[in-house]
C-alpha cells in the first residue's frame, strides 16, 4: 500500500459476509488482514518503521470496497466488464470443473442483484470511507 498509494482498496467483506455463516474462512481472513494493513497500518507512521528507511512513506487510501457483503450499500453495473470478469476467474482452472456452469451462475446472480438498481448485470459492495 506504501509502494503503490492506491486511493481504494477491493477485498472481502470479513464483518458481515455474504452467504453468512458460510463464507469461505480464507476470504474473511484476507478480508480482515486487508482491513488491517489499509487501517491503521499503512497510514502509521510508527507501524514498520523500516519502511521509512526504504523510502515508503505513510499513505491513506480514502475508501474500502467490501465485496461478498450482506451489509451492501452500493451497487455497480458490471454489465461492460462482465465476460473480462469471468475470464479472470476461470483462469484458475483447478478451482472450476464446469466453466459454463460457472458463467450461466454468475450471470443469474449478477442479474438478480441488478433488477433493484435497473441494471443489467451488477455487483454490490459496501463501501468504507477511511478520510
Amino acid at each position: 500500500m506504501r509502494r503503490w498509494r492506491p486511493d481504494a482498496l477491493f477485498t472481502h467483506d470479513p464483518e458481515r459476509p455474504w452467504p453468512p455463516y458460510l463464507t469461505h474462512r480464507d476470504h474473511r481472513i484476507v478480508g480482515r488482514a486487508a482491513l488491517d494493513a489499509a487501517y491503521p497500518l499503512a497510514r502509521d507512521r510508527l507501524s514498520f518503521p523500516e519502511h521509512a528507511a526504504a523510502g515508503l512513506a505513510p499513505h491513506a487510501i480514502r475508501e474500502v470496497w467490501l465485496f461478498a457483503s450482506a451489509a451492501a450499500d452500493a451497487c455497480v453495473d458490471i454489465a461492460t466488464g462482465f465476460e473480462r470478469k469471468i475470464a479472470a476467474r476461470l483462469a484458475h482452472a483447478s478451482q472450476t470443473p464446469d466453466p459454463e456452469a460457472l458463467r450461466a451462475g454468475w450471470r443469474e446472480r449478477a442479474a438478480r442483484i441488478g433488477v433493484p438498481a435497473g441494471l443489467p448485470l451488477a455487483e454490490t459492495f459496501t463501501v468504507l470511507r477511511l478520510d
